[in-house]
């Protein structure tokens, strides 16, 4: 389907799992070991930003803002997916249920772009009024 770095998929993915994110996340748990996947997803004034939000604004807006950082990386969802699996993290059905949402999304995308060709291609089948005729009892 859409590759991660399309930016209007971005936003729609982001849209569609933030709050499940934000709520079931601990920023602090997950931030060093996504280095372990991919050392390039997050600089370390990122990581440093993400701790200081937890320590100063909580938990939510923590991992709200790690969120909006991991998102800016090509690969940034498989890696995340991968950190949730990670043995240290335990969170593999969290990552099955982002896996989940990212599916229904796509599914969602298949379905709006074939309706939009077929919209587009003038094939658009017509359901003709069927007439009924009462016979006299």
């Amino acid at each position: 389907m859409a590759e991660d770095i399309d930016t209007e998929y971005r936003k729609l993915l982001l849209q569609k799992i933030r709050t499940v994110f934000e709520t079931n996340v601990s920023a602090l748990h997950v931030l060093f070991v996504f280095h372990k996947y991919d050392p390039n997803i997050l600089t370390m004034k990122d990581l440093d930003i993400v701790k200081i939000c937890c320590n100063h604004k909580g938990y939510i807006e923590g991992a709200s803002l790690l969120l909006k950082y991991l998102s800016r990386y090509a690969g940034w969802f498989k890696c995340l997916l991968s950190v949730l699996r990670d043995p240290s993290v335990k969170q593999a059905s969290l990552a099955d249920q982002l896996q989940a949402m990212k599916d229904e999304l796509d599914e969602e995308l298949k379905r709006k772009n074939a309706f939009q060709r077929v919209m587009r291609s003038g094939n658009v089948v017509r359901r003709q009024r069927l007439e009924w005729t009462r016979e006299p009892l």
